[in-house]
Formats: C-alpha cells, structure tokens, sequence
C-alpha cells in the first residue's frame, strides 16, 4: 500500500464545507490535471455532520440544535448543506460523484462524543457504528482526529475497520499520537501525524498542523528522521497539506522533495494553486520517488 495523495478541504474551508464546494473541488482535480499527477483520493474533512451542540459559529446558525444523530445512533449529514443527502441522510451520492471521476473518496471523523466550537459531531462511543456507516457508503479512506488516545483505542479502530468488510485507508489526524513513538502505531495506522500537536497554540512553530513558518517545515523534518525505521507499505508518516507554504515557492519545493524522500502522504488543500506551485506538486519525478512501491524512506549517513 502506497502513501496516500488527494485533496484535504480543511485547510481552505475548515467546517464550513457545502456539497457545491465538494463537487467543485473534486470536478477541479480532473481540470486541473491533479488526478492525472497521482492525486486520487478527495478527503471531505470537518464540516458534513451537523454541528456539535455547543456550536457558535454564525455559519451553522441554520443547523444550531438539530440533533446529530438519528434514534438508533446512527450519524446524519447536514441537508442544509448538503441538499443531496436529503431523504437518505448519507452521503453515499457524494461517494458515488467521486468514485465515477476515477477518483477514492475520504472522510473525516472526530474522536470525541463532543466537539468544539465550530466544529462536527463526534465518534466518540460510536465508533464502530460510524465506520460501519461510512463504509457502507463505500469510502476508501478515513482520517480519525483525535487527542490522548492510546494502542487500544487504535486497535479497536483497526479492527473496526476490518470488521466493516471494506479495505479503507486508516489514518490520525491529531498530532504526535503515542508520544514517545509507539512500535505498535505502525501496525494499526496506515498513517500517522508525527508532531504533537497544543491545542493551546494551534500555530506554534512546531504544531502539528503544517503551516508557515520554516520552524514548522524543520519539525516534520526532524520527525520524519526520527521515525524513519517505522516507515514501509502500507504504514508512513501524514504530513498534513502539501502546498500549505504560506505562498512561499521554496518552501513547496522543500516541502515536496522531503515528504518524497520520506514518502510521507501528500495532500493538497485545493485544485487551484499558483503556476509555480502547480508546477512542483505535479513534478512526476518527485512523486515517482514517494510512490515508489518498495516505501523506502531517506537514511542519514554518517
């Protein structure tokens, strides 16, 4: 199993996701020869649940009090925003739009029975229920952000999703799981965020979450390296967006020919981008290398 590449909509839409902006990101992919380049999978992220109870953001002033889940637990989606899930309550529609573009579909899910602010309904308790829903609707990938989990909760997710009786790409979402490194992340996770990640100071130069500045780009460097002998098929580092540079080209040239050289997922946050970053992210000698089948990631030699 490779490491994944697609298009995450967190970092362009965070939860304020509608069905419109899905299917123009996913139509935008094809136009603009990402998928083509090797970016198959789009990850709908945080944002196609209703709302978490405790919810203040403006956006959802629609959704605020509908209730997350139907009688027997099971997840509904946002027919607000998503009109097409009307009268199914799934977004199987979605899922099909994107599987007939040759393209995988992803989902995001949250740990948490609640959430915070701005955010969607959460897993937590439901777990299997939830990955049992969204397999049915035939998803090929799942992104699980949480925080303070450990090896048994990653297992049961694992099991889970053998269990659903669809193969899925399994990946965290939250920074520096099984902090210090966990042998037995390898074995649950097809991916990983390897920086821990301070809810306190989301956009701390060594957060999880990849942003500006070079401190940042330096940490997941630096984390790739150290979890180096863990790396192989089916089990590598998440390294969040790839084309989160802040507008800087050198850092999506670096970006890409490190996350390369570790074969570390790549995700774009959007179909559209500039000439030069366009450029890299489709540069088919650097995403040979981190498609390479044998996984092999860059040694430090001395």
């Amino acid at each position: 199993m490779l490491p994944e590449m697609g298009l995450n909509t967190f970092v362009s839409y965070g939860s304020h996701l509608t069905e419109a902006i899905v299917k123009a990101g996913i139509d935008g992919l094809i136009t603009n020869g990402y998928r083509d380049a090797g970016y198959v999978t789009y990850v709908i992220d945080d944002g196609w649940t209703y709302p978490c109870p405790s919810n203040v953001d403006a956006f959802f002033s629609l959704e605020l009090g509908h209730a997350g889940r139907a009688v027997d637990g099971t997840i509904l989606v946002d027919t607000n925003r998503f009109p097409g899930a009307t009268g199914t309550d799934t977004l199987k529609y979605l899922v099909d739009y994107i599987h007939a573009r040759g393209l995988k579909a992803g989902i995001y899910m949250e740990a948490g029975p609640a959430c915070t602010p701005g955010s969607m309904t959460g897993s937590g308790g439901h777990e299997q229920q939830d990955i049992n829903t969204v397999a049915s609707w035939g998803v090929d990938s799942i992104k699980f952000d949480q925080l303070g989990v450990d090896e048994d909760y990653y297992a049961r997710l694992n099991q889970y999703c053998l269990d659903s009786g669809r193969k899925m790409y399994l990946q965290s979402g939250a920074g520096g799981v099984g902090r210090p490194f966990g042998t037995w992340i390898p074995d649950y996770l097809n991916a990983w965020r390897p920086v821990p990640y301070f809810p306190d100071d989301p956009t701390g130069p060594e957060n999880g979450d990849m942003h500006p500045p070079w401190t940042n780009f330096m940490a997941h460097v630096d984390s790739f390296i150290r979890d180096a002998q863990f790396i192989g098929p089916g089990h590598v580092p998440d390294g969040d967006d790839a084309a989160t540079a802040g507008g800087d080209p050198q850092c999506v040239r670096a970006i890409m020919t490190m996350w390369a050289m570790y074969s570390v997922t790549m995700h774009i946050t959007g179909s559209q981008a500039t000439s030069y970053e366009k450029e890299w992210l489709t540069n088919s000698e650097v995403i040979a290398i981190d498609q390479d089948a044998a996984v092999l990631p860059a040694r430090i030699c001395r």
